[in-house]
């Protein structure tokens, strides 16, 4: 359980790093959602 967490938060940053310049305003609130 605790590697699925770990990998899944991996694979957010990843997006988050790659998506944060285009839509900085727009990401941020969903993560947080999640």
């Amino acid at each position: 359980m605790g590697r699925a967490m770990v990998a899944r938060l991996g694979l957010g940053l990843l997006l988050l790093a790659l998506l944060l310049p285009t839509q900085k305003t727009l990401r941020i609130p969903n993560l947080k959602d999640m």
